[in-house]
């Protein structure tokens, strides 16, 4: 046993490991969940290292000999869904999908609890919430979605005994949205960590950037409501995190011209007003380094970034190789080329993972130092489309 745990109390809390769940739809009947150890004192051999800049040195790294660990568990529910599966209460899984006769369900949805390795049905939304975006604030969980918007709390512990007096676990129903799910472009949990910010737009909508305060002392007043704080976006795209360490948040960047960049931008006042002469946020920082690959051989399909802890990320872009189009003789096989446009399971498919640590350097300007770390895997042929361009995994 090490010193350290004696010097600290044989009785002294020990803080738990966390790791990197990744759902994919694998398996004919519905999901996997795998787990990796991104820890830099892990020796398994399938989970190699390689220094980021090896990409661009024409270094072999898409071999296909690196293997995803084995299934850490399996559920069934349909297939294609990414935006149905959430990360939530430190450790749980959630599979939040519409009821489907062929897979059951009844009025309940899945939990999986990562660490105790146990199972457990949650309460299920009425109706069936159509593409949700899911944000965990505090201990509580709230679902955006087309026509509803609702938040759940935590499940009752066992030191609850037969829960808590009057206490029903069920989905709470807050205002309607005043915008539709699928406008949102980017969203964030403020510092305060209670207020949700939100930015809309596209083809459909008019740019606008809207927060709504959870505190349960404002919901439970009925005086909740969604706050406008501009016709302009937050200048990423899905989710961003704030990061103490670094007083901003940080995301991917939905700007057209630096795409596959990391950028970072002060935190909007949760009081600030509805200013039309402000366009933009404040103090934008671009990553110089780019995340998604520049390997040209290797085509983005999607991608999600993670926060792991403090200035730690993870990144996870999925690639694919197309095959050789041309035959023995060098010239193009134009059988095999409408093939593989008519199947897209042709393709040669990989998970491209990449941690790092993001600071500030001696400029101000947000920079890794040479801190990323790749790891290449092999995607099993079963993997749909739609859980590549959408990854989903969590830091737990």
């Amino acid at each position: 046993m090490g010193m350290g745990r004696w010097l600290n109390g044989p009785f002294a809390k020990v803080k738990r490991r966390r790791h990197l769940y990744l759902v994919l739809d694998d398996w004919s009947r519905g999901y996997s969940i795998r787990k990796f150890d991104l820890s830099s004192c892990s020796e398994d051999p399938d989970q190699e290292l390689t220094h980021a800049g090896a990409a661009l040195e024409g270094r072999p790294i898409c071999t296909g000999s690196h293997h995803l660990p084995t299934p850490f568990f399996r559920f069934e529910a349909g297939r294609s869904q990414p935006w149905h599966i959430a990360g939530a209460f430190d450790s749980k899984i959630l599979d939040m999908q519409p009821m489907i006769s062929n897979y059951g369900g009844g009025n309940g949805v899945v939990m999986y609890d990562v660490r105790k390795r146990s199972l457990m049905l949650g309460p299920r939304q009425r109706p069936d919430p159509v593409k949700p975006i899911y944000v965990m604030v505090d201990d509580r969980l709230f679902a955006l979605a087309d026509g509803s918007f609702e938040w759940l709390y935590p499940p009752p512990s066992d030191a609850d005994g037969d829960g808590r007096e009057g206490f029903r676990w069920a989905w709470r129903k807050l205002l309607e949205l005043p915008f539709r799910s699928e406008h949102v472009t980017c969203y964030a949990v403020h510092r305060d960590e209670q207020t949700i910010f939100v930015s809309i737009g596209g083809s459909c909508s008019d740019p606008a950037t809207l927060s709504f305060d959870t505190a349960e002392s404002v919901i439970k007043d009925d005086d909740c409501k969604w706050k406008h704080h501009g016709q302009w976006q937050l200048p990423f795209t899905g989710r961003a995190y704030y990061v103490p360490c670094l007083e901003a948040w940080v995301g991917l960047s939905s700007d057209p011209a630096t795409t596959g960049h990391l950028c970072s931008c002060e935190v909007v006042p949760t009081n600030s007003d509805d200013d039309a002469s402000q366009q933009q946020c404040q103090g934008l920082k671009i990553l110089k380094e780019k995340l998604f690959s520049e390997v040209p051989e290797e085509k983005h399909i999607g991608a999600t970034l993670v926060h792991m802890s403090e200035d730690k990320f993870c990144f996870l872009e999925c690639i694919y190789i197309q095959a050789d189009k041309t035959g023995a003789d060098g010239e193009k096989n134009e059988d095999s080329v409408d093939e593989m446009t008519e199947n897209k399971d042709h393709r040669e498919r990989f998970i491209r993972l990449t941690t790092f640590s993001l600071v500030y350097d001696m400029n101000g300007d947000l920079s890794t130092f040479s801190s990323r770390r790749l790891r290449y895997y092999s995607v099993p042929q079963e993997v749909t489309e739609p859980m590549l361009d959408f990854p989903v995994a969590f830091w737990m």
